[in-house]
């Protein structure tokens, strides 16, 4: 994807083209067919989840479809939530930037700035690096849900050797949000989780997003499946206080098709950070692959659909759940797909909705 088409694609997120609003009753047809296909994907794909698909701040189509759990034969509906993996990374991202607004920190500093002891092969890593996944810091750290206090995971990343000297490449690191969150919870002198629901999730009416401060009904948290496979909740492996330090910065926050969809409007009505950066969030970094088919941007993916054109993805899967965060330049269209019963099917199933919303 040459750079130049990309931004010039990335103008038409400012001032959405008119997407599906050409024609109401076509639309409206086509989301009918869409409902079938997925009701088809539950019997026959072993599909289960929500879907949204929505243009020109219109909702085509907001519906849960087969079991948030199994046994209990609860189905899904607007109020079930799930785990959304590395969607996070974004909220992540943000809260930094409107950290920056607020002048308490720039993301061209040093770690240094707000770690001690830092070895002298990490002197150099910026809040920037540690976005881009370019800091040279593994994958991860740990597991999940490994039980582990903010200090001792810091000490881990300082003393974790580097994969390549910062700024050199992009290598996905869990590792880097990591720290990433700590930064955020020192900045602001508030819990990682605190900071971004008062400031944030608060101001999106994202009333179905966190960790623990939604006091989500047990009923309402889906049960994780894969294949027959019954992993359970996600409050099943965490403690009451929330997700380990080796999943805070990127992962752990249960929300659904509706709050993620309320997040999209939020940043882009400009209610969370101001339009500059809004515009940052979305700029071209680093490439991802040596193809230089995707690149990464703050947070997310620019790359391009096989049929909505130019698109920027964001995704979390951890082969139990799966979110799928289109959005798509060309036409201003945005379809965010969750399930909580991964197979071989679901990258099938997105096509095939995509197919059906661009037709």
């Amino acid at each position: 994807m040459g750079m130049k088409n990309f931004f010039i694609a990335f103008l038409l997120i400012l001032g959405i083209a008119d997407g599906m609003a050409q024609d109401k009753k076509s639309v409206q047809e086509k989301m009918k067919v869409l409902d079938q296909y997925l009701e088809y994907a539950v019997v026959n794909n072993g599909f289960s989840g929500q879907l949204l698909v929505a243009s020109d701040d219109h909702i085509w189509i907001d519906q849960g479809y087969g079991y948030a759990d199994r046994a209990n034969k609860i189905e899904i509906n607007n109020k079930t939530v799930f785990d959304i993996g590395e969607v996070a990374d974004q909220f992540t991202v943000t809260a930094l930037l409107k950290l920056e607004e607020e002048g308490k920190l720039s993301l061209v500093d040093n770690i240094t700035k707000f770690f001690n002891y830092v070895p002298d092969d990490k002197v150099n890593i910026t809040i920037h690096q540690l976005i881009t996944h370019t800091s040279g810091l593994p994958l991860k750290l740990g597991g999940d849900y490994e039980v582990i206090t903010r200090s001792k995971m810091i000490s881990n990343a300082m003393s974790t050797p580097l994969l390549f000297s910062p700024g050199q490449k992009f290598s996905y690191s869990k590792a880097g949000y990591n720290l990433l969150a700590a930064i955020i919870e020192i900045v602001s002198e508030d819990s990682y989780e605190v900071y971004l629901n008062d400031e944030m999730f608060e101001e999106a009416g994202m009333s179905q997003t966190g960790y623990t401060i939604p006091k989500f009904s047990d009923k309402n948290i889906a049960v994780g499946y894969a294949g027959e496979y019954k992993w359970g909740k996600p409050s099943d492996h965490v403690l009451g206080n929330g997700p380990s330090w080796y999943a805070k910065g990127h992962s752990g926050f249960l929300s659904n098709v509706g709050d993620l969809y309320s997040w999209y409007t939020a940043v882009h009505g400009e209610h969370i950070i101001g339009p500059d950066n809004v515009y940052r969030l979305f700029l071209p970094q680093v490439d991802i692959n040596d193809e230089k088919s995707s690149v990464y941007c703050y947070g997310w993916v620019a790359s391009r659909s096989n049929h909505g054109g130019n698109v920027l993805i964001s995704e979390g899967n951890n082969k139990i759940f799966d979110t799928k965060y289109n959005m798509y330049l060309d036409s201003g269209i945005v379809i965010i797909l969750i399930t909580n019963a991964y197979n071989d099917s679901i990258d099938e199933i997105f096509d095939k909705i995509e197919q059906h919303v661009f037709n």
